[in-house]
């Protein structure tokens, strides 16, 4: 069973599914530097890392323009 929230009225299931990248793939974003990671794991559909990866990024750095606007880009993909 997924687990489930009342919003307000409105039911919400919650699914996280974890995609694991293939061995060449790992090995580049583990060599990779910081916005390298971010686009690989955005250009191979693993949303999750490029978000939290980003996101941490941010919590380190709010002030940062570049990181903010690689935020905007990649909420636009």
């Amino acid at each position: 069973m997924l687990p489930t929230f009342d919003n307000g009225g409105a039911r919400v299931v919650q699914l996280r599914l974890r995609v694991s990248p293939n061995p060449s793939l790992s090995q580049q974003i583990q060599q990779a530097e910081f916005r390298q990671k971010v686009r690989l794991y955005a250009e191979n559909g693993i949303w999750f890392d490029a978000v939290a990866t980003l996101a941490e990024a941010r919590s380190v750095n709010p002030k940062d323009a570049e990181l903010a606007k690689d935020w905007e880009q990649l909420l636009q993909a």
